[in-house]
């Protein structure tokens, strides 16, 4: 009986997230969240998603909030999962979930954000005319620059350097805290995840 009460549960919860990702989508698009299903979309996942609105989730232009109520919503249904299917869950188990999830975020971000320096980069090297003033690519420069600039100068002792070799910078910055954090954060899931508690 609880296993099945579990099981409808974490169905509940996969359900649930579907429905705030496609409200998250239909945010990109104008009027999306004006049609009846926007509409219905934001009085029912709104709520939920407006408790994660914290201003240490936004930099510059992106606002990470949604990634992260999105995480909690995989943690719950996980949980609830493996309990509906009688595995035994500790509480270790549970925060190498979290640890896990919250690493698949901030990991996705990591390569979002290297593939669009890397699309930058081949656009700055290949396009003569990518510097225009209202052209997509200076604006996003505008959004990039803050995080780039701030990246490259791990690397420049601070000094400022053109727009091309920040990209290349950061670029590389990026690729080493993925790749380390990949292999740090699966040792550190695995000893979490083996405590006793």
């Amino acid at each position: 009986m609880i296993q099945m009460i579990f099981k409808i549960l974490s169905l509940a919860v996969i359900i649930y997230t579907f429905m705030c990702f496609i409200r998250i989508f239909l945010s990109w698009f104008p009027g999306g969240l004006y049609s009846p299903l926007g509409r219905f979309l934001t009085q029912t996942c709104d709520p939920y998603l407006n408790k994660f609105h914290f201003r240490f989730l936004r930099f510059s232009a992106f606002d990470f909030s949604p990634a992260v109520a999105l995480c909690v919503l995989f943690v719950v249904s996980s949980i609830c999962s493996g309990i509906a299917n009688n595995q035994h869950t500790t509480l270790g188990r549970i925060f190498a979930m979290l640890v896990t999830m919250i690493w698949g975020i901030f990991s996705s971000l990591l390569v979002l954000l290297m593939i669009i320096i890397l699309i930058r980069l081949l656009v700055l090297v290949f396009s003569n005319n990518s510097n225009s003033y209202d052209s997509i690519w200076s604006q996003l420069d505008r959004s990039l620059s803050p995080i780039i600039f701030k990246i490259s100068s791990v690397f420049s002792g601070g000094k400022p350097v053109p727009l091309k070799t920040a990209l290349i910078l950061a670029f590389i910055m990026l690729f080493i805290i993925w790749f380390g954090g990949k292999i740090l954060i699966g040792y550190l899931a695995a000893i979490i995840e083996s405590l006793p508690i």
